[in-house]
């Protein structure tokens, strides 16, 4: 399933909004502030909200300057990790440019195991395809593989996982 993506300053406020979202302000990239469901921080370029589930789902808001934001994240069980799958694959040299170790109390600093990007460059969200990455045995066992975006954002998304 495919969840539709609102701008960023949506997406922003709908993150806030759960309630488990960790801010990490530019200039002070050790420190993660968790924040409440009502607090509503205005990003500014550099900013980060990281949201961990507890069930090995996780994701990164990335603010970046000239109203472009950075989304990435992993799904635990994603079976792209099985496969040659770069999710930066076609990122454009600014996505690719973005530090991307984030200060959250459950996300190990180092991980680099991200199995979604999803970038906004000014217009519209943009992804490297996944679909191509799948062997056609691993896509017939499960038609629905994707790339753990779903898992990632669906609390935040999905009015039916909204609590």
């Amino acid at each position: 399933m495919e969840l539709v993506l609102p701008r960023p300053e949506e997406l922003w406020s709908l993150i806030v909004s759960e309630g488990y979202a960790y801010l990490i302000r530019a200039g002070e990239p050790g420190v993660a502030t968790k924040l409440a469901a009502t607090d509503a921080p205005h990003p500014t370029a550099g900013d980060r909200l990281a949201s961990e589930d507890g069930a090995g789902n996780w994701f990164v808001l990335v603010w970046v300057e000239a109203g472009r934001a950075l989304l990435f994240g992993a799904d635990e069980s994603s079976e792209l990790f099985e496969t040659d799958f770069d999710p930066w694959g076609d990122a454009p040299e600014w996505v690719r440019a973005i530090d991307r170790p984030t200060t959250h109390p459950r996300l190990h600093p180092e991980s680099d195991l991200v199995s979604f990007a999803r970038w906004w460059d000014g217009a519209s969200w943009c992804r490297t395809p996944f679909e191509n990455h799948l062997d056609d045995e691993l896509f017939a066992d499960d038609p629905d593989a994707d790339d753990g975006f779903y898992m990632g954002l669906r609390s935040v998304l999905d009015p039916a996982f909204r609590g």
